[in-house]
């Protein structure tokens, strides 16, 4: 799978996601670990300007049903993956998704490495929003013209 950026908007794709997470997965698990084998599009024009692409943890529910007064999920926000209609969750405060950077890829390397992300353990704020029926989504992300992830 590629994502790539044609200009200074940023690009992204739900790459993996999980099943409805259940109370007793939530209950147990104490933390969660992104590991990919990836690569950015191998050159840079300007290294001080950092690594444009990356990747992303973030929380997403089903869809609001007609009845649902909910406010924490957006249909604005609403994405179709491998056939399943699943919304971002959205920060009560700001209305932003609820999504974390895990992290990005090495700076204009040719060859595919592995990366180890950032350890969400049990302090981290994804645990404070999370619920029961929640998935996780990984996101591949891109952003400015040339820019992505493989």
């Amino acid at each position: 799978m590629e994502v790539q950026s044609w200009d200074g908007r940023r690009t992204e794709q739900c790459w993996i996601i999980t099943d409805p997470l259940d109370e007793k997965t939530l209950y147990q698990t104490a933390s969660t670990q992104l590991y990919t084998w990836s690569r950015d599009q191998g050159w840079v024009s300007n290294r001080s300007k950092g690594s444009w692409s990356w990747f992303e943890i973030g929380i997403t529910s089903e869809p609001p049903t007609n009845d649902d007064n909910s406010t924490s999920t957006s249909p604005n926000t609403a994405q179709i993956f491998d056939g399943l209609n699943v919304v971002q969750k959205l920060r009560p405060d700001s209305k932003e998704p609820l999504r974390w950077r895990s992290h990005s890829n090495v700076l204009a390397e040719r060859n595919i490495q592995e990366h180890a992300g950032e350890v969400f353990d049990y302090h981290h704020e994804l645990w404070s929003f999370i619920k029961p029926g929640d998935r996780l989504c990984i996101y591949m992300c891109a952003k400015f013209r040339g820019w992505n992830p493989w």
